[in-house]
């Protein structure tokens, strides 16, 4: 499908209330899921607003996930921050969206189609724009951080996060088929 037609009807997707109830819902849901963040050091937390950024990039497209990505980032912040707030994590959540968009708006949970969506992510995002961000931030050098933290921590938890991903698909799909796009 068309990359442009794709975000043209991620964006009509915001002209039904009841799209834009599910959305706030969902959003409601990543900012819960943020309080149960692990830390794991100052450089490095494993959370679960993946499943919630999925479920709205693949229900509602790369636009709507682009927009919840951004705002669902700030609402994070602002309800419970972890450090200081940085433009580029904002970005990055943003750029996500559109991902998870890409790969999986108009199409079933399937495990090959969620495998490599969670890849996408977790290597564009994770391990490539957010360890620039933290280089940034802290002054450390990219490749010593990519190579002693990032890389190591993404080796994990990609596999953690498919898994996890997968376990919820049935009941994601069942969601979505049943009650939400009807």
């Amino acid at each position: 499908m068309n990359v442009v037609k794709l975000f043209r009807e991620s964006a009509l997707e915001f002209k039904s209330v009841k799209n834009l109830c599910v959305i706030s819902l969902l959003l409601a849901l990543r900012v819960c899921l943020n309080f149960f963040t692990i830390p794991i050091s100052d450089l490095c937390h494993v959370s679960f607003l993946f499943i919630v950024m999925g479920v709205i990039g693949g229900m509602y497209g790369p636009f709507v996930g682009a927009v919840c990505g951004a705002v669902g980032d700030i609402l994070c912040y602002i309800v419970h921050p972890m450090g200081g707030f940085f433009i580029g994590f904002t970005f990055s959540a943003a750029i996500a969206g559109i991902l998870y968009g890409l790969v999986l708006y108009k199409n079933k949970f399937r495990v090959s189609k969620i495998i490599f969506a969670e890849i996408l992510v977790d290597v564009v995002i994770n391990v490539l724009l957010n360890t620039l961000w933290i280089s940034m931030l802290y002054g450390s050098g990219f490749l010593e951080l990519l190579i002693t933290v990032r890389i190591p921590k993404n080796l994990i938890t990609i596999p953690l996060s498919v898994g996890i991903f997968i376990a919820f698909s049935p009941l994601i799909n069942k969601v979505v088929n049943r009650n939400i796009k009807k």
